[in-house]
C-alpha cells in the first residue's frame, strides 16, 4: 500500500469532571530516507505517569519491511512502522523512568485520539493503524484486510478479534 501518512496523537484525560487534551505527537514527515531511527516532528515524548512532555523523545521503527519518507509522506507499500509516545529507552523494561515508552504507556485511564490523513494505492487489501502494547498490536483501524472488492472503514482486535466494520465504503 502507498501510503501518506500525517500522524497526530492526542490524549484526553478527565480530572475531576474538567477536561484537557494535550497533543502527545505530530509528524509532518519534514525528513527523507528510510524511517527507522528518524525522531522528526514535534513532541513524542510524553510522561504518562507526570502528566508532562520530557526531552527523551522517541524514534520510529521498522515492524516490517523499509518503509521511508519521501516527499514529506511516509510510504509503507507493504512495509510498516512504530513510533512509541515517549522514551529512548523501548519494551516494556522494569522501571518506570521518564527516559522509557514504559512512562509514555497509557494505564487502563484516559483517551487517545489519532489523526492520520492516508492515501491508498489502489487494490491495496488493508491500510490503516495499530495501537501496541509495547511489542504487540492490539487494535487495527482503518481498512482491515479480506474484505473483498467492496471495501470499507472498520476497527478490528487484532489476531483475528472482534471485528466492527463501517458502511462508508473506501474511495
Amino acid at each position: 500500500m502507498k501510503t501518506k501518512i500525517i500522524l497526530s496523537v492526542v490524549t484526553l484525560l478527565s480530572i475531576n469532571m474538567c477536561a484537557s487534551a494535550t497533543l502527545i505527537g505530530h509528524d509532518g514527515f519534514d525528513t527523507a530516507g528510510t524511517i527507522a531511527g528518524q525522531t522528526g516532528g514535534a513532541g513524542f515524548g510524553w510522561d504518562n505517569l507526570n502528566d508532562v512532555m520530557t526531552t527523551t523523545i522517541s524514534d520510529w521503527d521498522n515492524t516490517g519491511g523499509t518503509p521511508s519518507v519521501v516527499a514529506g509522506q511516509l510510504i509503507t507499500h507493504g512495509s510498516s512502522a512504530k513510533r512509541e509516545y515517549n522514551g529512548v529507552l523501548e519494551g516494556p523494561g522494569t522501571n518506570d523512568a521518564p527516559n522509557t515508552e514504559r512512562a509514555g504507556a497509557f494505564r487502563g485511564n484516559g483517551t487517545v485520539y489519532y489523526s492520520v490523513q492516508m492515501t491508498r494505492t489502489t487494490g491495496a487489501d488493508w491500510s490503516g493503524l495499530s495501537g501496541y502494547d509495547f511489542g504487540s498490536e492490539k487494535v487495527f483501524f482503518g481498512v482491515p484486510g479480506g474484505q473483498g472488492a467492496a471495501k470499507v472503514f472498520g476497527v478490528q482486535v487484532s489476531g483475528g478479534g472482534a471485528k466492527s466494520l463501517s458502511t462508508m465504503s473506501v474511495v
